[in-house]
């Protein structure tokens, strides 16, 4: 396709990668918010907390794995795809290989470190055998993640929606079946089960694809890109080493406290709604990131400014109205979950609060990606989010317990919707500067 064809149906491209997103990520949050609920059912208030919290270590584990490769993918695939397919097929090689090594790393480091996370750090020695197994879940979730981006950055987003189907269904079947037959290990390894049929579908959907677009996946001449390594994913990679540890220990100060799981799982209940809300804007926002970065590598300044606001805009109606829905009717949802969690409703409400800035966060985070300019990030928005988090929780979880943690949440994202906005002013909404592509020509 032509540079002028396809800027030409630039909404009709917007418009289906977020219906087609939209279709994925049903099947990948509704499948793990169906989860959430079922398993409080079938485990318990106290162990579904203990679950709560195993997923959330492998979830931070998994994203530290991945070191922003998906996400890295996602902006010079789509920036190098219609300009270069040779190095769009380069950066592919290099980023799978990246993430395949940092993956393996990370899974070895907790299963051998299981038992020590378990009994020193979180008190509860019998997370061991579940935090072991979640390792598996870890290896895949970050190959996951990295093919997710790689797609996203083609604008596979049919492809996208697809797996999205195929593997929240498998994810509902094995993590049910493994915490009925076998409880809480069970659960976790129904997760990792999910995973690898995950990652294998997507594998062979990125091949496809990039064969499909004439993009070249070689390993031959990768060394040649280790820049986009050091000035992108490694700083992008720093946020998410900032956020996942931040995240991990705001839950285990909340944890450690006396009664501390069941406290836990009201969190997590309240916290499922917040994810919802978030699950649509953030579609829109990952389909923006590939057009956007499109727009940089065309050099289309106007359709750049347009995709940016656009985006915004359409991201903070969406969860405007969707949060006020929820706190609306929070209680009676909460009860799906079971008649012990009404008492989450004021922590509900404070989540639901929490989704502004956040949203409005994510989307002006694009300008700053899109410029290169996640190393001003991570001092200027990273650091002061995820530190004011962090403090906040472990202040307020003794004496507010779970509202504490609500509370901590809105403090670090408010925190980062005013170092962001400050950081955006200074860039400006525009395309400047030299791309990647020009400096190599």
């Amino acid at each position: 396709m032509s540079p002028i064809t396809a800027q030409s149906n630039l909404r009709t491209r917007l418009a289906q990668g977020v219906a087609w997103n939209l279709i994925g990520v049903v099947f990948n949050q509704g499948s793990t918010f169906l989860v959430s609920i079922l398993l409080a059912h079938v485990l318990g208030l106290k162990t579904f907390g203990e679950y709560a919290m195993v997923q959330a270590t492998v979830a931070a584990a998994a994203l530290l794995a991945q070191v922003a490769t998906g996400y890295t993918a996602t902006k010079y695939v789509a920036e190098f795809r219609s300009a270069d397919s040779g190095r769009a097929g380069r950066v592919l090689a290099l980023l799978g290989l990246t993430a395949v090594g940092t993956a393996t790393l990370t899974a070895a480091i907790l299963l051998s470190g299981s038992g020590w996370l378990a009994r020193d750090l979180l008190r509860q020695p019998v997370l061991a055998p579940a935090l072991a197994v979640g390792a598996g879940g870890v290896f895949f979730s970050a190959i996951s993640g990295f093919l997710m981006g790689a797609l996203a950055g083609l604008e596979a987003y049919r492809t996208l929606g697809l797996a999205g189907i195929a593997s929240g269904i498998i994810y509902v079947v094995t993590c049910i079946a493994g915490a009925e037959y076998a409880g809480l290990t069970g659960a976790v390894a129904g997760v990792a089960l999910s995973g690898f049929a995950q990652s294998a579908v997507l594998w062979q959907a990125v091949r496809v694809e990039a064969r499909r677009r004439g993009i070249p996946i070689r390993l031959e001449g990768i060394g040649t890109e280790t820049g986009i390594i050091l000035r992108f994913a490694i700083p992008a990679a720093l946020n998410g080493f900032i956020a996942m540890p931040a995240v991990w220990a705001s839950n285990a100060f909340l944890a450690r406290q006396d009664g501390g799981y069941a406290l836990l799982a009201l969190f997590s209940a309240a916290n499922s709604f917040r994810i919802i809300v978030l699950f649509l804007p953030n579609i829109v926002n990952n389909v923006s990131m590939s057009l956007l970065n499109n727009q940089r590598g065309l050099r289309d300044e106007r359709r750049y400014r347009r995709v940016f606001w656009v985006n915004l805009a359409v991201m903070l109606g969406i969860v405007a109205v969707s949060s006020t829905g929820i706190a609306i009717l929070g209680h009676w949802l909460l009860l799906w979950f079971g008649s012990g969690f009404g008492a989450a409703y004021p922590v509900l409400l404070v989540l639901m609060a929490v989704t502004i800035p956040e949203s409005a966060s994510t989307a002006l985070f694009q300008v700053t990606q899109s410029r290169e300019r996640i190393w001003a990030s991570v001092g200027t928005v990273a650091i002061p989010c995820y530190g004011t988090l962090a403090l906040t929780a472990w202040w307020l979880t003794p004496t507010h317990g779970a509202l504490g943690l609500a509370w901590a949440h809105l403090a670090g994202w408010t925190v980062a919707l005013i170092a962001n906005c400050a950081l955006v002013s200074k860039l400006g909404v525009r395309v400047s500067g030299t791309t990647p592509a020009e400096a190599r020509a």
